[in-house]
């Protein structure tokens, strides 16, 4: 059996980071301030009684208009890379006498051992990913990859779903 994370008294959310934490907070000062600046240029640009009064708020409103733009664009990256973190934190293996079974951020999929076909092991630094060939249909026998990522020890996991794999078509297991 080859499981990813531990699972035991982990409450933490994965895609949390501190970074993004201060980068978010830093976000909503600057926008407060340019929002400041934002109420005084359009004031100024109304009641501006000079020229240069009204030229003046007119381009006090800009940096407040400019950095919506650029804060939406900064959250969204910062939500997204939280989100592929969270998906690759999340993905447990496990690896039984009849099936290779994957489940992570609330995707489930298996692979009956008596439909793999090959198993390679990619690693560096003793983790590495688990790609698998397994047939996914039957009757055409079309083959699809399965490729497993961050597994601790892959040549050891790749030597045990081997061993796996020849005892479950030497008994002819059925699922």
């Amino acid at each position: 059996m080859c499981v990813k994370d531990t699972g035991i008294h982990d409450t933490t959310f994965p895609g949390r980071d501190e970074k993004h934490e201060k980068i978010g907070k830093t976000v909503l000062k600057i926008e407060k301030r340019t929002k400041i600046m934002f109420i005084i240029g359009v004031i100024l640009s109304l009641f501006g009684t000079n020229v240069i009064f009204i030229l003046g708020g007119m381009l006090m409103t800009w940096p407040h208009i400019l950095f919506r733009n650029i804060s939406f664009i900064l959250v969204m990256t910062i939500i997204i890379k939280g989100h592929i973190k969270a998906c690759r934190m999340g993905l447990n293996y496990c690896l039984t006498d009849r099936r290779l079974i994957s489940f992570g951020v609330n995707y489930w999929q298996e692979i009956p051992l008596e439909d793999v076909v090959s198993a390679n092991a990619v690693a560096e630094n003793n983790t590495g990913k688990l790609i698998v060939k397994a047939i996914i249909d039957g009757n055409t026998k079309k083959c699809a990859d399965y490729v497993f990522p961050d597994v601790e020890d892959p040549c050891r996991v790749k030597e045990i779903l081997d061993q796996a794999i020849e005892k479950c078509k030497a008994y002819d297991y059925q699922v």
